[in-house]
């Protein structure tokens, strides 16, 4: 029998990279079925993941530049992302590093700049308007 620690690693690989891969595939613009940000749709302000749908399929595709246009917070949040399940799977392997829990300390830090930037990029003036999604 598979063990507990082994099932939950398996979905913390396997469910990010169906994601992943359907997110590759499906392109949001031509995707009605995808939800817009519920959001946006009351304030008509921009969230933070306001663009991010289509920022991280344009980086899939290798489009650097258009992900960056659509939001750059893209390039902050996917390293971030990406190490934290590196953090999570380890401790549900059993073997945490030793370094996951300076790390922790850091996720007050990304508060922070999400919260920045779902101001700066509502704001009328330049350069903040270029925050804005394209």
């Amino acid at each position: 029998m598979i063990s507990k620690r082994v099932r939950f690693a398996v979905s913390y690989v396997l469910a990010p990279l169906a994601a992943v891969g359907l997110l590759w595939y499906v392109n949001p613009l031509e995707a009605a079925w995808l939800p817009r940000c519920p959001f946006n749709m009351l304030t008509g302000l921009y969230c933070p993941g306001c663009g991010m749908t289509r920022s991280l399929h344009q980086l899939l595709q290798g489009h650097l530049v258009v992900a960056i246009a659509m939001n750059p917070l893209v390039l902050v949040l996917v390293p971030f992302l990406a190490y934290s399940f590196v953090i999570e799977i380890s401790k549900a392997l059993g073997k945490p590093m030793g370094w996951a829990r300076a790390f922790s300390r850091w996720y007050w830090v990304m508060v922070a700049v999400v919260a920045v930037f779902g101001i700066a990029r509502n704001l009328p003036w330049r350069p903040f308007n270029l925050l804005a999604p394209h």
